[in-house]
């Protein structure tokens, strides 16, 4: 059983803010390494996540209009706010276009469970059987 793993995502975790005491790769299993695990799978030019396409995954985040990885930035972050070493950042759809990126850790903790779950379900590296 060296291929399963129980996957406990917490909000905490996913938003970046608390390290994963749980670490694994590609994933951590309280959700550790969102953004790392993410960008690996994201495909930009071909606008695709793990081979779906990127529209398909936008519509399970109806508010979100894209998102990518990104180092952290006072821009994205209030100083008091601690971070790793890259994040998820989003455009948001609806928002004002001079303040429409929001991180992780602005961001609904619904599409932070959503990229999760992707992860799991088309990284390549994530074990064959999991919770």
């Amino acid at each position: 059983m060296t291929d399963y793993a129980i996957f406990t995502p917490t909000t905490p975790v996913l938003r970046g803010i608390q390290p994963d005491i749980v670490p694994s790769e590609p994933l951590g299993l309280l959700g550790g390494r969102l953004a790392e695990a993410v960008e690996e799978i994201l495909d930009l030019d071909n606008e695709s996540l793990g081979g779906v396409d990127l529209d398909d995954v936008l519509e399970l985040l109806d508010w979100v209009d894209e998102f990518d990885i990104t180092a952290p930035s006072r821009e994205l972050l209030a100083p008091h706010v601690p971070s790793l070493r890259s994040l998820v950042r989003f455009r948001d759809y609806w928002m004002n276009e001079k303040r429409n990126h929001v991180s992780g850790y602005d961001a609904s903790e619904g599409a932070l469970y959503v990229l999760f779950t992707l992860v799991l379900a088309l990284h390549p590296s994530i074990p064959g059987i999991f919770a």
